[in-house]
């Protein structure tokens, strides 16, 4: 990057919040300001980017549907497990718990031990430890002062916290005019005042406070919409329709409101990529309002029926009512009448997976409409000499835990 934060050069800035945000505007905002403080409640998995080119020759290997075996692998490997011989097509920090604990299965001939769930958590616990204790070591390795580095080690599970990327974050805080300020035992920072920001009782007087402090997912739904009134079409609005629980079709649309889709986590597909996820939501949506246009209808919206029957028979969520905010593990959403593509929860695979007698041969999909898996594309995984699955991948070894 480039200009546009010249006029910082004489300011002390703060940053409140070390997620994703924080972790990209941190090391720009060290390199222009006078005096930074970075204000970190929780410090998060930060593993190396290492972006390179990508090779045209490569490029021109591949072959059709690449692009979607690719989000397929992506997210198996990240939120399920490996199959026996699976591929690792992504091969990084994101896929590394699978990546090893498949690579050790391989090497201690162990993908029976999948048949006891227990079995297997304590086997995958393992793995994910060794990968955060990675993350750890690499804390220690490059930021020079004890106290800093000890702050900014991670002490959690893997996906505790979004996985983030970074290459210049970590020796930011070598530099002379970076502060860590560490308000964990606060949760947070006491309080702003006209001069700066309190923590453990001390004012550090700032000139700008950048607020990377993510967003909210788990509070009153009326507060992050902020949509007032939500009235439907003629029942109440959608916070006391949905007050007992989520109440959609596919999680894209509700009885009562016509012509309103919904788009994210509700009742839905979740994937590890949640651009794949809204692409699926958008092509369910862009069928739906096709098909309206072509009957000859102005507005659509499902039966109360259908809409009942989807609560109903969605799994993971038979006898607990549905409950606020627990709608993120839905089975697949539909499109035309059909399973839209193999991207289901992590839970829904390790519930099938780990059923005595394991999976049945050649599942690749999940769902109820599992069938077997295609042919695995012949092209190379770019970037990288060449990643087979485990240990050429960086970060994998087939060693026995």
């Amino acid at each position: 990057m480039s200009g546009g934060l010249d006029k910082l050069a004489d300011k002390r800035v703060a940053v409140i919040g070390t997620g994703a945000s924080g972790i990209q505007v941190v090391p720009h905002l060290a390199r222009s300001a006078r005096h930074l403080y970075v204000f970190q409640r929780t410090p998060s998995y930060i593993d190396e980017r290492g972006n390179v080119p990508t090779d045209p020759e490569w490029v021109k290997t591949l072959e059709p549907g690449w692009q979607k075996e690719r989000q397929r692998n992506f997210h198996t490997t990240a939120f399920e497990a490996f199959a026996p011989g699976q591929p690792d097509l992504v091969c990084d920090g994101w896929t590394e718990v699978s990546r090893n604990l498949a690579a050790y299965l391989d090497a201690t001939d162990g993908w029976a031990a999948l048949a006891d769930p227990e079995k297997f958590m304590e086997l995958r616990e393992i793995q994910d430890y060794r990968a955060m204790q990675r993350l750890r070591d690499r804390v220690e390795a490059v930021v020079e002062d004890e106290r800093t580095a000890q702050a900014l080690k991670p002490y959690c599970r893997f996906l505790c916290k979004r996985p983030c990327f970074n290459d210049e974050y970590l020796p930011t805080f070598n530099r002379p005019n970076v502060t860590l300020v560490d308000v964990s035992d606060t949760k947070g920072v006491e309080r702003i005042t006209q001069k700066g920001i309190i923590a453990h009782g001390v004012e550090h007087e700032v000139d700008c406070i950048i607020f990377a402090s993510g967003f909210e997912i788990t509070t009153d739904l009326d507060r992050r919409l902020g949509i007032r009134p939500f009235a439907g079409r003629a029942g109440p609005p959608l916070y006391d329709h949905w007050a007992k629980g989520y109440r959609t079709l596919h999680g894209v649309m509700s009885h009562g409101f016509p012509n309103q889709f919904f788009t994210g986590f509700l009742q839905g597909g979740v994937t590890a990529s949640t651009t794949a996820m809204f692409e699926q939501q958008a092509q369910h949506i862009a069928y739906i309002v096709k098909e309206t246009l072509v009957r000859g209808a102005s507005t659509v919206e499902p039966t109360e029926e259908a809409q009942d029957q989807w609560v109903r028979d969605r799994p993971g969520d038979r006898g607990r009512q549905n409950r606020l905010p627990t709608g993120m593990h839905a089975r697949l959403l539909q499109q035309r009448g059909r399973a839209a593509d193999p991207l289901t929860p992590g839970r829904t695979l390790l519930a099938r997976f780990l059923r005595p007698g394991g999976p049945a041969p050649g599942m690749a999909r999940h769902g109820r409409d599992a069938r077997p898996r295609p042919e695995r594309l012949t092209s190379p995984v770019p970037h990288r000499a060449p990643r087979e699955r485990n240990t050429s991948c960086p970060n994998s070894d087939s060693t026995t835990a």
